[in-house]
């Protein structure tokens, strides 16, 4: 019973890093889509470079444009460090 709820839980967990992994945003007549994950340390096996190849994946997809505009994936590694990642995703909104 508890092995189920854990991996309930580990579902939800990986469910809400891929939900919360991109942003779309028009900036400079660009739409730019970011990804902030952890690229090289040991959560970079499940998401890392899988998470910008699925980004690029679905922006081929979807034609490369969308209102005419191109579309760029960006990529931050957080490096499991809420500071790095608040600092990024700060980074990303400001400018």
């Amino acid at each position: 019973m508890q092995l189920t709820a854990l991996k309930r839980a580990a579902w939800a967990a990986a469910a809400l890093l891929v939900t919360t992994a991109t942003q779309a945003e028009i900036s400079d007549n660009v739409v730019k889509i970011g990804v902030l994950s952890d690229m090289n340390g040991p959560a970079s096996t499940p998401t890392g470079q899988g998470s910008v190849t699925a980004a690029q994946m679905a922006v081929d997809d979807f034609g490369g444009k969308v209102l005419d505009k191109p579309i760029s994936v960006i990529v931050g590694d957080h490096q499991l460090k809420p500071d790095i990642g608040a600092a990024i995703a700060r980074r990303w909104y400001d400018t």
